[in-house]
């Protein structure tokens, strides 16, 4: 816990650089997001595996469910708008820098939505 601790700044800044990447793609259409699905869901995978121990923990969620829409490609899932509003929904989380009462109601209709929409989680 003392090494994740020390590593805290290292961890929040990588959090942000690839959040940053991310949010790139929250205006482009259907085809950039397709032909850059790997490369968005990468980035989304790696702000989830780091997001937590960095005390971004609504960062982290928002990144795992956008992480598990881009591998609902491989199954035939795929809807570009839910996945906007991923991109999106991560963007508000984000900006409001300390957790608030609202992250919680972000993140059960974001996990609502990809349960709709048929994404294994």
């Amino acid at each position: 816990e003392s090494n994740v601790a020390a590593m805290g700044d290292t961890l929040r800044a990588h959090v942000r650089a690839q959040v940053a990447e991310i949010l790139k793609y929250s205006g482009q259409g259907e085809d950039v997001l397709f032909a850059e699905a790997k490369t968005l869901g990468d980035a989304a995978l790696s702000v989830a595996e780091v997001a937590g121990a960095a005390d971004m923990v609504a960062i982290g969620e928002v990144a795992r469910g956008l992480s598990a829409m881009v591998a609902g490609l491989s199954t035939g899932v795929w809807h570009s708008d839910a996945l906007l509003v991923h991109v999106r929904s991560l963007a508000l989380v984000s900006a409001q820098g300390a957790p608030t009462a609202q992250d919680a109601v972000v993140l059960e209709r974001l996990a609502a939505m990809r349960k709709t929409i048929g994404v294994v989680e």
